[in-house]
């Protein structure tokens, strides 16, 4: 297994590596499993043949300006060329400013809130999983609701979301502090409210709104946050088909349930 993991590891890193796709894309992603024909590499698999994490092996982190990193280790050493990157829907393109690996551009997808990133290997299709928190998928997920309780698709997604949040705010926030501008504008939600019921008369709450929008979330979601006393995001939540979302202390239970305007 460790000559195939290999293989398929130097036939990646030849055709450089990815990750995400769009806007939703935005953020660090982590190996999480490695498919080819019908094996499949996963995280308990890996670290039995090599002694470290999976999602240590590829990393990539995809900045919002259209820049990025990836990042590749062995186990004895570790590689890493800066990217451009361009979304066209639900793909996505990164060209390195040097041939990373003897290649210069790499292409991949959105399925399942995973970036995955398949080519031919030969006669047999390799196909790569990443995920945005780094979380091994020994088990194949359901995205369908199970007996009332989310899936972890779905509450990753709306964690990630709520991160959106929380950094536009803190974004917005630092800019009316540096600028002198009116404190009066970073102030705490008075109730969870949808996307579109923002004000966006308010940098804060337009910050968020633009947030929103960028990553398509839907104008029927809702959002909310807190501010501390020192004019930062104390946190921020989101939900949308009653699936609640964090950020910090995001939630990782599926089971457990919430109400967005109550901390976890």
């Amino acid at each position: 297994m460790k000559k195939i993991f290999i293989a398929m590891l130097a036939a990646l890193t030849a055709l450089f590596c990815l990750a995400g796709c769009g806007s939703k894309f935005v953020g660090e992603w982590e190996l999480s499993k490695v498919k080819k024909g019908d094996e499949t590499i996963k995280a308990k698999d890996f670290k039995e043949a090599y002694g470290f994490d999976i999602s240590k092996a590829m990393q990539i982190e995809i900045e919002k300006d259209g820049t990025g990193t990836m990042t590749t280790n062995d186990g004895d050493d570790k590689d890493s060329e800066d990217f451009e990157w361009e979304e066209d829907d639900n793909k996505i393109t990164l060209e390195f400013e040097k041939k990373f690996k003897g290649a210069k551009k790499m292409k991949g997808k959105l399925k399942d809130d995973e970036l995955v990133i398949t080519f031919d290997d030969d006669d047999d299709d390799v196909t790569y999983y990443f995920s945005q928190d780094g979380e091994s998928d020994d088990e194949d997920d359901d995205d369908d609701d199970d007996g009332g309780h989310v899936s972890k698709a779905k509450l990753k997604s709306a964690n990630s979301n709520a991160k959106v949040i929380f950094t536009a705010i803190e974004r917005e926030s630092c800019d009316i502090i540096a600028d002198g501008g009116d404190l009066s504008q970073i102030k705490s939600l008075p109730h969870p409210m949808k996307v579109s019921e923002l004000d966006t008369s308010n940098k804060v709450q337009n910050a968020v709104y633009d947030a929103m929008k960028d990553y398509g979330c839907s104008d029927d979601s809702y959002v909310y946050w807190e501010i501390d006393g020192n004019y930062n995001a104390a946190f921020a939540q989101y939900s949308e088909d009653n699936v609640v979302g964090q950020y910090p202390d995001c939630e990782t239970d599926p089971s457990a349930e919430h109400s967005i305007g109550y901390r976890f």
